[in-house]
């Protein structure tokens, strides 16, 4: 299978198709983040590189655009939906990713197609907008399919509401996704987190000052899954997961946050504050924080039909 990935981040959707039996070869990612883009070599090693979805590549867009794609993933920017974020919807312009995306598509017609954004694009004030956009792929010939769902009623730890679009090109079998009350007697065992032992602050996570902490809205898992930020709550990609440690607060280590996206593994990753010599332990919060929910994206994708 021939997959290209689109706002890639470090790669959920890569990870996604791994743990739902997939074997998919990715030609090609794209991401405008650095910090992403390092996290994404560091776990996947170095693949041809679109960039800007706006601006591609022109020497990776003329080796791809005749390729036959099977799948294509993209989780086009949330901020014009998020509670979180600006609530602008389809006018604000951190939108124009997402029609830079139906072009793509509209040249390259990959046979199938999955989107993720956050619940919140489902709202009223969104609904007009979002039938004019899935209009234009349907105006191509797919067929689209909806699943709107939360990881932890799948037994998952993290609770984090998303809605997936699945689009079927015109003349392959329709891909219809599963309900989540369908997916909840899939999973056989609840997750059950498990606080890393090896933490230590200064090394693998950061202290995070008790004044810092704030429960943001919408996201909670008992006492392991809480968010803060330095500004305040509409700075939704500077959130930091904390965790408590004795009487402090601390972030995250990789291997907390893998259990906290569903991967079923942790990637070897080179961590250090100095972004020249590997990931820094902020980038790695920031870049799961904008990450697919792994278990729950390769529950949907072990339906897909090829």
């Amino acid at each position: 299978m021939k997959h290209l990935s689109l706002f890639s981040g470090l790669g959920g959707a890569e990870q996604a198709l791994i743990q739902a039996g997939k074997k998919a070869q990715t030609i090609a990612h794209s991401d405008i983040c650095g910090r992403a883009n390092r996290m994404y070599e560091q776990i996947w090693g170095r693949n041809f590189q679109l960039g800007d979805i706006l601006k591609p590549d022109p020497q990776v867009w003329a080796m791809i655009n005749k390729t036959e794609i099977d799948l294509l993933t993209g989780g086009f920017p949330c901020q014009p939906f998020s509670q979180l974020g600006s609530e602008k919807g389809f006018d604000d312009e951190r939108f124009k990713p997402a029609i830079a995306m139906y072009e793509l598509v509209r040249q390259m017609r990959p046979k199938y197609l999955l989107f993720e954004n956050v619940a919140a694009i489902l709202n009223k004030k969104h609904r007009e907008g979002l039938e004019l956009y899935l209009e234009l792929y349907k105006s191509l010939g797919y067929r689209v399919s909806l699943h709107c769902g939360n990881p932890i009623y799948l037994g998952y730890i993290q609770s984090r509401s998303r809605v997936y679009f699945a689009l079927s090109r015109e003349d392959v079998d329709l891909w219809t996704l599963p309900t989540i009350f369908h997916l909840k007697y899939m999973l056989k065992n609840k997750q059950q987190f498990l606080v890393d032992e090896s933490a230590e602050i200064g090394k693998n996570c950061i202290r995070i000052h008790p004044k810092r902490v704030k429960l943001v809205w919408g996201e909670t898992c008992k006492k392991h899954f809480q968010c803060i930020t330095a500004r305040h709550a509409d700075a939704h990609c500077s959130r930091v997961t904390w965790i408590r440690q004795g009487d402090e607060f601390r972030s995250y280590t990789l291997k907390e946050y893998c259990q906290l996206f569903g991967w079923d593994r942790v990637p070897k990753l080179k961590i250090h504050q100095n972004h020249r010599k590997g990931v820094s332990r902020s980038a790695m919060a920031w870049t799961f924080g904008n990450s697919w929910h792994v278990g729950h994206a390769s529950k949907l994708l072990e339906t897909l039909p090829c």
